[in-house]
């Protein structure tokens, strides 16, 4: 890093001033700084398992306050993903623990459009379905919280 570009670590040693706060999935697969195109420092990140947005997280809250109040931040991306496989194992009913309980929004979301879903013809375009509305889902809990009506 420092060979191709020297300054680099000096700069973000100056501070951060990022434009957007992304909020994504923690899959590997899905790397903010790759799909964005920006460098360090210029997006602040919160990832969680399927990009989930429970209203009683305080880790996500406090990071979306940090992110409005401090860094001024007045964009955010809720960026979720086909093939998520907290997405799925949420559609499948699948049991591995602590995380049924994080998913659980997944699985209310999926029974609120479950005519939508019927009518989509197999199993692959469902959960597409589905990723699509947990982010439509998320943009909605974000945009209801006190901090961004606040804001």
């Amino acid at each position: 890093m420092l060979a191709e570009s020297p300054g680099n670590f000096s700069r973000l040693l100056g501070g951060q001033k990022p434009q957007y706060l992304w909020l994504g999935c923690s899959d590997a697969r899905v790397p903010t700084n790759v799909i964005t195109g920006l460098n360090p420092g210029e997006v602040f990140i919160h990832r969680n398992v399927a990009n989930v947005v429970h209203s009683t997280d305080l880790n996500l809250l406090s990071v979306l306050e940090f992110a409005i109040d401090v860094l001024g931040i007045r964009k955010i991306i809720v960026c979720g993903h086909h093939g998520c496989g907290g997405v799925q194992a949420a559609a499948e009913g699948c049991k591995h623990g602590l995380v049924d309980h994080w998913l659980e929004p997944i699985g209310r979301l999926q029974r609120r459009h479950a005519a939508e879903l019927a009518t989509l013809p197999d199993r692959e375009s469902r959960l597409q379905r589905l990723a699509e509305l947990n982010v439509v889902e998320a943009v909605s809990r974000i945009a209801e919280t006190p901090i961004v009506r606040q804001a």
